[in-house]
């Protein structure tokens, strides 16, 4: 398991954002956290 600590410009881009999309952007960020290690950076693709 990953641990995310953010930057303060981080943290001020991400209360800037509509809560729909800050929804989105804490999932993914949830999911690294939690998968991280076990993803395969090669064959790993962008979810849209």
């Amino acid at each position: 398991m990953f641990e995310i600590t953010v930057t303060p410009e981080f943290e001020s881009w991400f209360q800037a954002l509509e809560p729909a999309v800050a929804e989105h952007v804490a999932a993914a960020l949830d999911l690294l956290e939690s998968s991280g290690p076990s993803l395969d950076g090669v064959r790993a693709s962008r979810c849209t």
